[in-house]
């Protein structure tokens, strides 16, 4: 229980814990664990609020749970790493692992996570990935909360 204690995990109050004997239903015992985040304010909050507060802490844990949901695999391989830069109106994510991230699952996942969070003066997110060691990314993708002024004007096609 002390490692429980120590590690305080952001908005759990608690937990329950109980010991099972090999073939039995029932557990032989069962202890309940009041947590740090039942007694301090500043851990009581759930990480998605804090998220939705822009706290990058709690943005870049969200983030990254939803990247690599299969914990096993994430301690096998390191999983998909990630590094979020806020830029002007934009934020930047570079995704990396062992083989290069799906553009076709990240980019939409990372971009719809971060449409969801509504982060005020947040106007869009531009999502890369690149296999591990690599320098420059292998793709991008860019979603755009708002409507962006273009920067080249669109052509009018001239008739003859």
């Amino acid at each position: 229980m002390p490692v429980l204690e120590a590690i305080a995990p952001q908005g759990i109050h608690g937990v329950m814990l109980y010991g099972q004997l090999t073939g039995q239903e029932a557990p032989a015992w069962v202890e309940w664990v009041t947590l740090p985040a039942s007694l301090h304010p500043a851990l009581a909050e759930p990480p998605l609020a804090l998220a939705k507060n822009g706290d990058w802490g709690a943005i870049a844990f969200l983030l990254n749970r939803l990247l690599n949901p299969d914990l096993d695999r994430y301690l096998t391989t390191g999983g998909i790493r990630l590094q979020i830069l806020p830029k002007r109106d934009l934020l930047h994510v570079m995704t990396d692992a062992v083989i290069c991230p799906n553009q076709a699952q990240i980019g939409t996942t990372v971009a719809q996570f971060f449409r969801q969070l509504q982060l005020t003066g947040v106007a869009g997110v531009r999502v890369y990935g690149r296999r591990a060691g690599q320098k420059h990314p292998a793709w991008s993708y860019g979603a755009d909360f708002v409507p962006r002024q273009r920067f080249v004007p669109e052509v009018t096609p001239s008739l003859p």
